[in-house]
């Protein structure tokens, strides 16, 4: 069975005039992190939401970045990820 390359996973967002789109990026505080394991859970539930590209989370500024496709993803939405997740997040 051949092996699924990390482009083939990678997803392609099309804009509406077929051409590529932009990813918008939304951030999010975070609150309870103590670990760099705190880090990946974070991201894992981020990176779960359907629509987020790549989330990516700044343990020394308590910070997500998150890259979504354009209109699919809310704050609101980033947050409960987080919240199920343990932690904190505004």
């Amino acid at each position: 069975m051949p092996a699924i390359s990390d482009a083939a996973r990678t997803p392609v967002l099309v804009g509406a005039s077929g051409g590529p789109a932009r990813p918008e990026t939304r951030h999010v505080a975070l609150e309870g992190m103590t670990c760099s394991s705190c880090v990946s859970s974070i991201e894992g539930a981020l990176n779960a939401v359907p629509g987020v590209v790549d989330a990516q989370v700044n343990f020394a500024s308590e910070e997500a970045t998150i890259e979504v496709a354009p209109g699919s993803v809310g704050i609101d939405e980033l947050i409960s990820a987080v919240s199920g997740a343990g932690y904190g997040a505004r």
